[in-house]
């Protein structure tokens, strides 16, 4: 459940998409190359943002960056299942949470990839 889950989510106002499109686009391919770079190059991606990380040793950040590879698929890619996953248990214990209704989690109505397509198509 964990390897397919919403971890980071980039938010924006569909006004300001469409009327920063090109923007949009390289916010999004920014963020992609990002996580491309920290899964390929885990130590690297760790040194750069140690000073973030006040007394952590880099190997730590490191480690911490390996065991989340799994997480970072392509360039930021999710799906419904990864939507449900983060969302049901916020909703099973929305007494501690504060989330006590479901979203329709469907692609386009509250997320959408079609962003990091477009920033990566070929």
């Amino acid at each position: 459940m964990y390897k397919n889950m919403v971890w980071e989510v980039v938010f924006a106002d569909k006004d300001y998409l469409e009327k920063n499109h090109d923007t949009s686009l390289k916010v999004v391919r920014a963020i992609g190359k990002g996580m491309e770079f920290t899964r390929d190059n885990p130590r690297k991606a760790a040194e750069s943002i140690t000073s973030y990380f006040e007394g952590i040793d880099v190997e730590i950040l490191e480690k911490s960056l390996i065991g989340l590879k799994d997480t970072f698929k392509g360039y930021g890619e999710m799906n419904q299942e990864a939507w449900d996953n983060a969302q049901d248990p916020l909703v099973e214990f929305g007494e501690m949470s504060g989330v006590s209704t479901k979203q329709d989690t469907t692609e386009d109505v509250i997320w959408t990839n079609n962003y990091i397509k477009e920033a990566f198509k070929k």
